[in-house]
C-alpha cells in the first residue's frame, strides 16, 4: 500500500480534522482535569445545538427520521479489510457519497454546529488496486525498563520511541517550548504563536548549560531524533500566517481556505548541536495525531480534512412562523421537509461541483528554496489506486502513515492513506495499529436499534527500514479508549473495548456497558483478521478507566463507585480467561508495570462513596493472579492543608509521558493555586504552586521522599503565563532534571539541593 518518493517527485498528503464529536466515552490513560468540565460541555452543546431543530422533546420527529432514511445511501456492514479504487471516479463518488451521507444526517437532525463537512489526511498507496500485503512480522518484545545511565520517554513499548517536546539522548536534552504573542494584521489584533527548540547540553551529570536555539514555525507538538537528525512537527493555524506567507497563494482563494489547520515537519540536522540547521520542511494539510520511531525510521500518522464553502450546516426556514400559534403541527412537518429539502439540495449541489483536488488535501515542501505542491489528485500518474478504504466504510477523511528513514542522507517517504473514520494508533517494534470506529457517531442517528457499535483494526509491519506495508483488517464489537487498549504479542493483536450506555449516551434507555478482551489473528494468506479467543461480561454497568497489556496478562481498572482491578490471563489466546479481580477505592487511569509481582498507577482517591479526585498514587501486589492485592497507596495534595487550595491537578493522571520511573523512584508533576487571606477573611492573595513530586517506591512501600518547586520562579511578578506547569522530568544518574516552560532545574537525589539551572527565556505576554 505503500509509495516511496525522493524529493523530486514527492506523494502528496491530506488534510485532518478533529473528531466531529467528542464522546465522553471513558479514555484509557487520557483523562484530563478539564474532563468532566469537557462532558458537561458536550451535553450542554449538544442540547443547545438542538434548539436549532424544529422539534422539542415533547413532537415526535418519527416522520423527520424516515424522511432523512430517504436520502442517505443503504447502509450494511461487510467486510473492514482495506481495499484499493481503480479509479479517481470510483474514488470521488464513495468520498462525496460519505461527504453527503453525514451531511444529511447531521444537518437534517440539527447536530450540524456550524461546521461543514469534514475529511482528512492522506498520502499515496502501491500501484496495485489492494494494498501490499507481507506474512505477520515476528512479535516485539514488551516491556519498558532500560539499564541506561539516565531516564527517556515513557514508551508503551520498549524500543518504540513515542514522539514528545522533551528528549534527550544522555548528553543533551531537548526541549521545545511554545508561546503566545499579539499582532496587529488585518485591521485587527490576532493571537500567533512561536515555538522554540533549546538544546541543552549536559557536560556531565547534575549539570547542564545552554547550547542552542532555533525557532520552530507554529505551535511544536513533539519531535522524535535519531542520531544526528531530527523531526519537529508542529501545529499551524491558516488564520494566523501572515500575509506575506508562501503557503497562502496555495490554500486560500477568494477569502476562503482549503482547510484551517496544517502540520508540519521540520527535518533538522543536529550533527552541530551548537548550530542546528533546517535540512527540510514539509507542510501537511490537515493535524497531526502522533509519531514513532524504530532503528532510525520515523512514522507520523496524521488525520485530515477540508472545507468545502458554501455548504450550509442547518436548515433555514422562517422560525417566527413556524412556532406562531395558529401553526398546526401538520404544517409545521410540511415546512420543515420543504426547508429540508431545499437545504439538501443546494449542499448536494456544492458537493457535486466540488473538483476531486479540492477534497484531497495536499502536500507542500521545499526544493531547492522554492515551495511546491503535489496533490494526488492531480499530480502523479498513481491513478488514485493509492486511496484505501474499508469494504463497508463510511468515513469520509483519510488517515496517512508517512515514512520517513532518519538513517539516510537524502529525503524520501513514504506515504500511506486510509479513508477512515477518527483514529487510535498503538506500534510495537514489528506491528502498527489503527483502530476506528466502524461508524461515526452521526451514522447510528437514523437507525438507533439496527446498528451497534464496532470497532475498526487495521495491522501494518513496520519491521522494515523506511517501509510499512498493511497486514489485515478484523473488526471488534465496542469502542476502543485509547493506545493501551491495543497490544500485538506473539503475531496477535489483542484488543479491549467496550459496549453500552457509556458509548450510546443519547439513548433513553441504552444497554449495560461491558468490557470485552479479544485475541485476533491473521487468516493465512489473507487480509482479514479473525477473532480467535475472546472474553466478555467484565464490569458490567461500568466504565473502562485504564488498561495495560504485559506479556500473557491484561490489567484492567473499570469504575462506577469502587475501582475493580481485573486479571485476565491471555497465556492460551484461544481461551483467555479472567484470573483476578479486586475491589478499592478510587480509580485508576494509567497502569504501569514494574516487574512480574507489581503494578505502579496514578489515579484519583476515594471511598465507598465515590471519587474525591485527589490525586492518588498506587502500589498493587499482583504476584498471585488470582488473589490480586493494594499494597499501599498515597494521596499527593500539590499544597500544605495550612493554605486553602481550590483543586490539584497532574498531568500524569492523563498522560502518561508524564509518568516518570526510574530506578525506583517516580516522579510525578503537581500544581494547583493556593490562597492565604487575613485574619478577618476580607483580603485573600493567590499563589501559584507548581512541583515535582518525588516517590520512593521500595518493595511494596510508598513513600514521598522529596518535592522540587518551580513555584517561585512563576510569581515572581503578576504576570499571566500559559502552562507554567511542571511536565516533564527525567533522571540522570544521582541528579533529576525537572522541566516546566521556563526554566529547567537540577537537583541532586540524595539531599534535594539545587545543582544547576537554566532559564529558557520565554517571556510572558
Amino acid at each position: 500500500m505503500s509509495k516511496r518518493n525522493d524529493f523530486v517527485g514527492f506523494v502528496g498528503y491530506r488534510k485532518q480534522r478533529e473528531p466531529s464529536f467528542v464522546q465522553p466515552a471513558p479514555f484509557t490513560s487520557s483523562w484530563n482535569p478539564l474532563f468532566s468540565v469537557l462532558i458537561v460541555f458536550c451535553v450542554i452543546f449538544s442540547g443547545a445545538a438542538m434548539l436549532f431543530s424544529p422539534f422539542d422533546d415533547e413532537m415526535d420527529n418519527t416522520y423527520q427520521v424516515e424522511f432523512l432514511k430517504t436520502m442517505v445511501s443503504e447502509k450494511s456492514r461487510d467486510s473492514p479489510a482495506l481495499i484499493g479504487y481503480e479509479s479517481c471516479i470510483d474514488l470521488e463518488d464513495r468520498l462525496k457519497t460519505n461527504v453527503k451521507d453525514e451531511m444529511v444526517t447531521t444537518v437534517g437532525l440539527g447536530y450540524g454546529y456550524g461546521i461543514s463537512p469534514e475529511f482528512m489526511v492522506d498520502v499515496a498507496m502501491d500501484d496495485g488496486t489492494a494494498l501490499e500485503s507481507v506474512d505477520s512480522p515476528t512479535s516485539a518484545s514488551t516491556g519498558s525498563s532500560s539499564n541506561q545511565e539516565f531516564s527517556g520517554t515513557n514508551n508503551q513499548e520498549q524500543d518504540v520511541d513515542e514522539g514528545d517536546f522533551v528528549k534527550t539522548d544522555g548528553d543533551f536534552i531537548y526541549v521545545l517550548n511554545d508561546w503566545d504573542y499579539q499582532v496587529y494584521k488585518n485591521w485587527g489584533w490576532s493571537y500567533e504563536s512561536k515555538s522554540i527548540l533549546h538544546i541543552l547540553a549536559i557536560p556531565e551529570f547534575g549539570q547542564i548549560e545552554n547550547t542552542s536555539s532555533i525557532a520552530i514555525e507554529g505551535n511544536a507538538r513533539e519531535m522524535l531524533l535519531a542520531g544526528d537528525k531530527m523531526i519537529v512537527y508542529s501545529d499551524i493555524s491558516t488564520w494566523d500566517m501572515q500575509e506575506d506567507h508562501m503557503l497562502l497563494d496555495y490554500i486560500r482563494s477568494d477569502g476562503n481556505y482549503r482547510v484551517y489547520e496544517m502540520t508540519k515537519m521540520t527535518i533538522l540536522d543536529i550533527s552541530n548541536r551548537s548550530s542546528p540547521q533546517v535540512n527540510q520542511e514539509v507542510y501537511i494539510e490537515g493535524n497531526y495525531q502522533t509519531a514513532r520511531e524504530v532503528d532510525g525510521t520515523v512514522r507520523m500518522v496524521s488525520y485530515a480534512y477540508l472545507d468545502i464553502p458554501e455548504v450550509l450546516s442547518y436548515i433555514n426556514y422562517d422560525y417566527e412562523v413556524f412556532w406562531a400559534d395558529g401553526t398546526t403541527d401538520s404544517a409545521r412537518e410540511d415546512m420543515w421537509r420543504e426547508a429540508a429539502t431545499s437545504t439538501i439540495e443546494h449542499n448536494n449541489n456544492i458537493i457535486d461541483k466540488a473538483p476531486l483536488s479540492d477534497l484531497v488535501p495536499a502536500i507542500y515542501y521545499m526544493n531547492e528554496g522554492d515551495l511546491e505542491e503535489f496533490n494526488f489528485a492531480t499530480d502523479g500518474d498513481s491513478g488514485c489506486d493509492n486511496f484505501v478504504i474499508s469494504s463497508d466504510g463510511t468515513g469520509d477523511g483519510f488517515t496517512s502513515i508517512l515514512t520517513i528513514d532518519l538513517t539516510t542522507d537524502n529525503f524520501s517517504f513514504e506515504a500511506d492513506h486510509m479513508m477512515t473514520n477518527y483514529p487510535t494508533i498503538y506500534s510495537s517494534s514489528d506491528t502498527m495499529i489503527i483502530s476506528e470506529n466502524t461508524n461515526d457517531w452521526w451514522w447510528y442517528m437514523l437507525d438507533e436499534t439496527d446498528y451497534t457499535e464496532a470497532t475498526n483494526i487495521h495491522t501494518f509491519d513496520v519491521s522494515g527500514m523506511g517501509d510499512t506495508k498493511y497486514i489485515a483488517s478484523g473488526r471488534v464489537d465496542g469502542t476502543v479508549s485509547g493506545q493501551f487498549s491495543l497490544s500485538e504479542y506473539n503475531d496477535d493483536i489483542r484488543v479491549v473495548s467496550t459496549t453500552g450506555e457509556w458509548n450510546r449516551w443519547w439513548l433513553d434507555n441504552p444497554e449495560e456497558s461491558e468490557t470485552i478482551v479479544c485475541v485476533l489473528r491473521q487468516v493465512e494468506s489473507s487480509h482479514d483478521l479473525s477473532e480467535v479467543g475472546r472474553v466478555d461480561g467484565i464490569a458490567l454497568g461500568e466504565r473502562l478507566w485504564s488498561a495495560r497489556f504485559v506479556d500473557e496478562k491484561a490489567y484492567l481498572v473499570t469504575f462506577r463507585i469502587i475501582d475493580p482491578l481485573w486479571i485476565i490471563d491471555l497465556s492460551n489466546p484461544t481461551m483467555p480467561t479472567i484470573e483476578g479481580e479486586l475491589e478499592v477505592p478510587g480509580v485508576s487511569t494509567y497502569i504501569h508495570p514494574l516487574d512480574g509481582d507489581r503494578l505502579l498507577t496514578i489515579g484519583y482517591g476515594g471511598d465507598s462513596e465515590g471519587l474525591d479526585w485527589s490525586t492518588q498514587i498506587s502500589l498493587f501486589d499482583v504476584s498471585d493472579s488470582n488473589n490480586p492485592t493494594l499494597s499501599t497507596s498515597l494521596s499527593l495534595m500539590p499544597a500544605d492543608e495550612n493554605g486553602g487550595w481550590s483543586w490539584g491537578w497532574s498531568e500524569a493522571t492523563y498522560e502518561h509521558k508524564a509518568f516518570q520511573y526510574w530506578n525506583g523512584t517516580l516522579a510525578i508533576p503537581m500544581s494547583t493555586y493556593k490562597y492565604d487571606c487575613d485574619e478577618d477573611g476580607w483580603r485573600c492573595t493567590y499563589e501559584y504552586v507548581t512541583k515535582l513530586v518525588l516517590i520512593d517506591v521500595t518493595g511494596h512501600n510508598l513513600e514521598l521522599d522529596g518535592e522540587i518547586h518551580h513555584s517561585d520562579f512563576y510569581n515572581e511578578d503578576n504576570t499571566y503565563w500559559y502552562n507554567i506547569d511542571v511536565r516533564r522530568s527525567i533522571f540522570m544518574g544521582d541528579f533529576v532534571y525537572s522541566i516546566s516552560k521556563g526554566v529547567v532545574l537540577v537537583h541532586n537525589l540524595s539531599d534535594f539541593e539545587m545543582k544547576d539551572s537554566v532559564n529558557l527565556g520565554i517571556t510572558s505576554n
